[in-house]
């Protein structure tokens, strides 16, 4: 295994969860940067209905799990978290702050669970979350989407600056 802790052959999930289509477009250097750092990796996103259709086909994606929270019941979210748990992910990135991010990406059983952490922000909410992520990425307003999402491969090793922000995938043209 790796330093980062991803192997070359290890899968690595990505969330997107129930962000709007233009939050998802705003994934995809993220998802690039994953498949340039890691390019045996097998990536899995979990994706709005939006999210699925602008993520087909993507370079970056391996698989895609589809979710629509407005439409899903509490076993079909159960049954989500166990799917993920089945799928010996190294790492889940979630590029969301909904609650099913955090609490999917704790039932992936992956060492590394990386995302966004309000901190004094959102005292409740931190507390409640903390131990779902092992890697907690302070939650920052003042920087565009996408940079906000690269800021989520830092504990790996990515420098984000070192990573180009533009996408050419179909979805964004």
């Amino acid at each position: 295994q790796a330093e980062d802790g991803i192997r070359d052959t290890s899968v690595t999930g990505v969330q997107t969860c129930a962000l709007p289509i233009c939050d998802t477009v705003l994934t995809t250097p993220l998802l690039r940067a994953i498949r340039t750092h890691w390019r045996d990796a097998h990536v899995t996103v979990v994706a709005s209905p939006a999210g699925h259709a602008c993520l087909e086909g993507h370079p970056g994606v391996d698989a895609l799990i589809t979710f629509s929270p407005q439409s899903t019941s509490l076993p079909e979210k159960i049954a989500l978290g166990r799917q993920l748990a089945r799928g010996r992910f190294d790492v889940t990135i979630s590029a969301t702050e909904k609650a099913w991010g955090y609490i999917w990406g704790a039932w992936s059983r992956a060492p590394r669970r990386i995302g966004f952490w309000a901190g004094a922000q959102k005292p409740l909410k931190s507390m409640a979350f903390r131990p779902t992520l092992t890697d907690r990425i302070e939650e920052v307003s003042d920087a565009h989407e996408a940079e906000r999402h690269m800021r989520l491969l830092e504990p790996l090793g990515v420098d984000r600056k070192s990573t180009r922000l533009n996408s050419s995938h179909r979805c964004i043209s």
